[in-house]
């Protein structure tokens, strides 16, 4: 989101009363990024503007706070929706964000937007949320552990990948998790998704069986794994996994958790299929919108910020 000082679009509060708006978030990253924005405009834009950041953690309980707020005519002035649960808060008559459509396109906005990143937070022609970014995929992975097993930092195609794995003693190391997230990462590296653009269900392609199959062969052969003592946390601290596919924001999520491990991660794209012709080396994964609730008495100002 960028910080942009624009003409406001509602009639309303002058920006000279003060206010407080108030913000809520599931994620601590995300919460870091909004109090150094909130800091930036009260210096920058509207020193009568103060912003209170609030953390919920736990998606699914923060969505079902959400919705109970809104749905009782209550609830902040900005909210952060992740586009999975979005579809949850269209089960509300009516909606209960406020548009952003007419202001993005006033504002000349969705010019420089990602329009299919936008998608997720659209129905029936008008946006409701703001995207946060574009969460490009990326292998994380432990220098020091690539480094004592003699591993190159850049592995060409998931081929290598298995072999590599296949190296590790399984009942010390695997090279990552088993888990539904991965799948859907590497079905989207390959052009595929669980939806196609008309709504039909694919997620049972050719494709996506194949990639599904491919990962419960190196589950078995211990490259992939469940962690041992079944926290995912846990094994990625103690050097159980030696790489971790994920988002940018999943980088945050580990400099966040692992302090102690500073400097002993790095990131390379992810490996291609060898039978893709266009080699692709990367993801999507994930996505959160800022919204602005209809409930709000402040809209104008949530909106100046969120510009």
């Amino acid at each position: 989101v960028a910080l942009l000082v624009g003409t406001p679009v509602f009639t309303g509060i002058s920006l000279a009363e003060s206010i407080k708006l108030e913000l809520w978030t599931f994620a601590d990253t995300h919460a870091d990024w909004f109090r150094y924005i909130s800091d930036r405009y009260k210096n920058e834009v509207n020193p009568n503007v103060e912003i209170e950041v609030v953390t919920m953690p736990g998606l699914a309980q923060y969505t079902d706070r959400l919705m109970l707020a809104l749905a009782v005519g209550e609830g902040p002035d900005l909210v952060d929706v992740e586009q999975g649960w979005f579809g949850n808060f269209l089960t509300l008559d009516p909606v209960p964000f406020v548009d952003l459509r007419p202001l993005l396109e006033r504002g000349g906005h969705l010019d420089n937007m990602i329009l299919s990143r936008q998608a997720l937070y659209s129905w029936q022609g008008k946006m409701y949320g703001i995207e946060h970014a574009l969460t490009p995929v990326v292998m994380y992975y432990r220098r020091d552990l690539f480094d004592n097993f003699g591993f190159e930092p850049r592995i060409e195609t998931w081929e290598d990948y298995a072999v590599l794995g296949q190296k590790l003693d399984r009942e010390r190391h695997a090279m990552d998790l088993t888990q539904n997230g991965l799948w859907e990462m590497l079905l989207r590296q390959r052009g595929g998704d669980l939806f196609d653009a008309e709504g039909n269900v694919t997620a049972d392609s050719e494709i996506a069986i194949r990639i599904f199959e491919w990962m419960i062969e190196l589950d078995e052969l211990g490259v992939l794994s469940s962690p041992p003592q079944g926290d995912f946390w846990a094994g990625v601290a103690d050097g159980f996994y030696i790489t971790s596919v994920g988002a940018d924001w999943h980088g945050g999520f580990i400099e966040r958790r692992l302090p102690d491990q500073a400097g002993l991660w790095g990131a390379m794209p992810l490996p291609y299929w060898s039978d893709d012709p266009n080699r692709i080396r990367t993801s999507v994964n994930g996505g959160t919108g800022l919204a602005i609730p209809v409930t709000s008495q402040y809209q104008e100002e949530a909106w100046n910020f969120a510009e």
